[in-house]
């Protein structure tokens, strides 16, 4: 080849010249990386290559050198640190170091604790002792601070903005010791409690689903993972899961729903669904919506489940957004 030539390379000889201008330990390397299919095009590149010029190996390189050097930033991703990783480190090493990675964004232990809901970490913390209480909480944010301190016992956070208050800093191994215990203990139950979440995102999804798809989508995960399956159904919330709602959420809820969709939703809902929305009524609109249900006569499955579908995406927001609550949700009981 002439180095004019150079610029007629396709990219799989530019590669076959790369990997045979190596010595066998590093070219064995870059292909043991590659797919079966890649090493074979590059194969027959390289049988077919013939002799090559150094002027033209020089400039494969060169150009390599100056392809990397303009790529700019590397990306980087979990994926790709686990890959690379489990090739160094197994087992439990492996486990523990992902585990840490895994948790809430941010480039420390202390990032990653401000990430973490206010509740979720009160209730580790009211099992603290103040000291560590008093270092944890300030070196998060501050307004994450408070909402915690707002959820810890009146007496404990007396004792904790004292402290916080009276020492200037905190020794280097007091900070050490708590991160560590951060790291051995909080965030590795986190982490375990974010693994939980997956269910919870799943049956929030499957909420949206069709009833049809909803069953299909069912049978085909019971016969991957039955365990799996029954803790997604027991985290759905469907429409017979109205009954929970309290007496004064099916009242704001009645008055935001469509008038003509209820009498379509209960006519497929139980007599004691029934029952919470009918106690909710006036005598005189007990009696039209009665009269109304019983004049639809048969209705088919789809137009119920549409209305139910309906009032239901209404519901969910309301508990989202806490105008309404289910009973006895949240550790709360309702007298009603």
């Amino acid at each position: 080849m002439k180095k004019k030539e150079f610029r007629n390379l396709t990219g799989i000889e530019k590669a076959a010249i790369f990997i045979l201008s190596l010595d066998d330990d590093r070219a064995m390397k870059i292909l043991s990386m590659l797919r079966e299919d890649e090493i074979q095009v590059i194969s027959q590149a390289m049988a077919s290559m013939g002799p090559v010029s150094s002027d033209i190996v020089q400039e494969v390189f060169v150009d390599f050198s100056n392809r990397i050097a303009s790529a700019g930033a590397v990306v980087g991703s979990v994926d790709k640190t686990e890959k690379f990783l489990s090739k160094v480190l197994s087992g439990e090493k492996l486990e523990v170091l992902m585990r840490d990675i895994h948790g809430p964004v941010g480039k420390n232990i202390w990032d990653k604790i401000s990430h973490i809901n206010e509740e979720v970490l009160a209730n580790y913390l009211k099992n603290e002792n103040s000291q560590a209480i008093s270092v944890i909480l300030s070196k998060i944010k501050p307004e994450n601070a408070a909402k915690v301190l707002k959820l810890l016992p009146e007496d404990l956070v007396k004792d904790v903005i004292t402290r916080m208050l009276s020492i200037d800093s905190f020794p280097k191994e007091i900070l050490e010791d708590v991160e560590q215990t951060l790291r051995s203990e909080f965030m590795t139950n986190y982490a375990d409690m974010s693994a939980n979440n997956n269910y919870s995102v799943m049956a929030k999804i499957f909420n949206y689903f069709e009833k049809e798809y909803e069953e299909k989508m069912f049978t085909a995960l019971e016969n991957i993972d039955s365990e799996a399956t029954a803790k997604v159904k027991k985290l759905m919330f469907r429409f017979d899961d109205i009954e929970k709602i309290t007496r004064q959420g099916i009242e704001i809820l009645s008055k935001r729903i469509d008038r003509d969709a209820l009498p379509m939703a209960l006519k497929g809902a139980s007599d004691s669904l029934k029952q919470k929305f009918f106690d909710c009524m006036s005598q005189r609109a007990l009696k039209l919506m009665k009269e109304e249900m019983d004049n639809m006569g048969p209705v088919r499955v789809k137009d119920v489940e549409e209305a139910q579908n309906g009032i239901l995406e209404i519901a969910k927001q309301l508990i989202d957004s806490g105008e309404i609550f289910m009973a006895g949700a949240g550790g709360d009981t309702f007298i009603e």
